[in-house]
């Protein structure tokens, strides 16, 4: 009876043995790859990984794109790193159809979407985020600060930007034209691409004309920026908030807009909006855009805007 009882053990042991022995090679062989995969990175993504990070997959995008899934804190994400440079992209990839491909990316590589995910934000959320956003630090146009000054009921734009993001940058120069003009768009710094992120946002939030510097950053004309250590406190305590704020609201890149509607709710997006999107959103027509902006945007979408 004990040996039959021995057996029976060994039995229901076995498979759940084997089990085991495949589950735990399985995970050396991710583990492995995902080891090669980070030898393979460029230095700038390296350094948006901790040690508990993982990089699970390499992917062409196009001849000077290379998508990332890369897991972070426990998420899954997919980033982006732009040859020569390998500067590292955050936020949505949109094709010349106006598809997020970046969705489409998580969708084929990732099991975020294995079940139907939450919205983005739900109302409430999204309404504390506005509230949050109106009591930040941000860096206005000055016509914007005296056309806004007598009219209560003028649109605004939050775009939560990071000083390294190239998609910031022509996010910027799409809309220059609309800022000088008084449209009220309002740039909040944060630092989550790498140092000089958090280097420059400190010393825009120092500097006694913010805008001006915050032009001169996003046509990246500004070599070395100049920092009071005196502030520096002050300063770094309002960044590490503003990227809080990302993180508490699920905000995975830069640019981040956040705007009313026509019905006054609260939008968000992620990622540079297309220009006729970035009208949409705006309420207004860009303009006429210098022709290398034209050239970026045609680049960047794969066909003439």
């Amino acid at each position: 009876m004990i040996f039959h009882a021995l057996a029976l053990a060994t039995a229901l042991v076995a498979p759940n043995l084997v089990l085991a022995t495949t589950a735990e090679k399985t995970e050396e062989k991710a583990q492995s790859q995902s080891e090669a995969l980070f030898e393979q990175a460029p230095a700038a993504l390296k350094k948006l990984l901790a040690t508990h990070d993982s990089i699970d997959k390499r992917f062409n995008v196009s001849s000077n794109l290379t998508g990332w899934v890369v897991k972070k804190d426990g998420r899954e994400l997919v980033l982006y790193t732009v040859a020569p440079e390998n500067q590292v992209v955050v936020g949505s990839l949109y094709d010349d159809q106006g598809e997020d491909l970046t969705v489409a990316y998580l969708k084929q590589y990732t099991s975020r979407f294995d079940e139907a995910p939450p919205a983005l934000l739900p109302d409430d959320a999204r309404s504390n985020l506005w509230s949050a956003l109106e009591s930040t630090w941000f860096v206005q146009s000055p016509a914007a600060k005296e056309a806004n000054s007598d009219d209560a009921l003028a649109k605004t734009v939050y775009v939560l930007a990071d000083m390294q993001c190239i998609y910031c940058h022509l996010l910027w120069q799409m809309s220059h034209n609309v800022m000088q003009e008084g449209f009220d768009m309002r740039w909040i710094p944060v630092a989550v691409l790498s140092p000089a992120s958090w280097q420059q946002a400190t010393a825009l939030m120092q500097h006694d004309k913010p805008y001006t510097l915050l032009d001169q950053l996003m046509r990246s004309k500004v070599a070395k920026v100049q920092i009071d250590q005196d502030k520096a406190q002050q300063t770094d305590q309002a960044l590490h908030a503003n990227n809080a704020l990302m993180q508490q609201y699920g905000l995975m890149g830069t640019p981040a807009l956040v705007w009313k509607d026509d019905q006054g709710q609260v939008q968000v997006a992620q990622g540079i909006p297309p220009p006729k999107e970035l009208e949409k959103i705006v309420g207004k027509g860009l303009g006429t855009m210098p022709p290398d902006v034209k050239q970026k945007i045609a680049s960047l979408y794969k066909k003439e805007q």
